[in-house]
């Protein structure tokens, strides 16, 4: 683009350039480019780690489901309570015989 001033009082013409398409625009160019393509792959990357947050957490629930269904607590706190039952008979018992 060019800037073109006429000075009356004098009669001359005054020219300059005042934009000119150049490696600046090709680099603006490439630069927009490459800022698209990085906005794409963060965007791709935080897809990616949703998803595996997600998956984590389905993981984590299933593991809560099969730990809180698990036999062996089922059958270590029959024991426990079988223990405490026995010994509460037993206590009973020798009580009363020191009666």
């Amino acid at each position: 683009m060019i800037e073109e001033e006429f000075d009356e009082t004098t009669q001359k013409t005054r020219i300059r350039t005042v934009y000119r398409g150049s490696k600046i625009e090709a680099g603006n160019a490439a630069a927009l480019e490459r800022s698209k393509e990085t906005r794409v792959k963060v965007a791709a990357a935080k897809a990616e780690i949703a998803q595996e947050r997600q998956r984590q957490k389905v993981e984590a629930v299933r593991a809560e489901k099969a730990r809180e269904t698990n036999p062996y607590r089922l059958v270590s706190v029959f024991a426990v309570i079988a223990a405490l039952g026995l010994g509460a008979v037993i206590g009973l018992r020798f009580l009363y015989d020191l009666l």
